[in-house]
């Protein structure tokens, strides 16, 4: 595989100019920088990731943290869009994403913690997961930068759902269809998250609130007879 060297033997610069020029430095010229670039790829170079992050103290790796009790993987109705929208995001800005290995039947299998250091992630999103759980929160205690959706941690940001709107919303679609809700209709299927995440026993009260205020209004808005 080429080096840096080789390439700037072809090109006739110092292996600081081709080192500059293929991370787009500003103080290389724009001709010098897409010469030095076109001798690379022709040489076949790739940038080697290890000497990069000891570099620059940045593998540009995130870790993902999913476990869907109801194993419907990222075929899950909620956060299928959410983490491919977050995927697409990431590698827009030169991330690569890997899922954490959650299983715990593994006789030499590591933490999240101890996996999240392994890999060198520069960071670690937590998705449908047990909050509770030890590990869990070993790593967002941890120096690791940690993001969460729908779940508060101290000290940590937050991706937050505003379900209550997103009820409304529901609820306006499906009376201007012209439907009618009865007791049967006032419980929701679970979403397969842990109960621990406080999604599962929020859904009916948020359900029926909805409801009671949708009725509520459309009764302000009838006229006394």
């Amino acid at each position: 595989m080429a080096s840096l060297k080789d390439i700037s033997k072809i090109c006739g610069v110092s292996v600081a100019t081709v080192s500059k020029a293929l991370n787009d430095h500003k103080d290389i010229g724009e001709e010098t920088k897409a010469t030095i670039k076109r001798v690379a790829k022709e040489m076949g170079y790739s940038p080697n990731l290890s000497a990069r992050a000891l570099k620059t103290n940045r593998t540009y790796g995130i870790g993902v943290l999913f476990a869907d009790e109801a194993r419907s993987g990222l075929t899950h109705d909620y956060f299928s869009s959410v983490l491919d929208s977050f995927k697409r995001t990431a590698e827009k800005s030169g991330y690569d994403i890997t899922f954490i290995n959650s299983c715990k039947n593994r006789p030499d299998r590591m933490s999240y913690l101890e996996h999240s250091r392994y890999r060198g992630f520069d960071g670690v999103v937590l998705a449908c997961i047990d909050f509770g759980d030890p590990e869990v929160i070993e790593l967002v205690q941890s120096s690791i930068p940690v993001v969460t959706i729908d779940y508060l941690f101290n000290n940590r940001i937050a991706i937050m759902s505003d379900n209550v709107a997103g009820m409304k919303e529901l609820l306006e679609y499906i009376y201007s269809r012209g439907l009618i809700f009865t007791e049967q209709c006032q419980r929701l299927p679970r979403d397969g998250c842990p109960a621990s995440t406080g999604r599962r026993n929020v859904w009916d009260w948020r359900f029926r609130t909805s409801i009671s205020e949708k009725q509520l209004t459309e009764t302000q808005q009838q006229p006394i007879v």
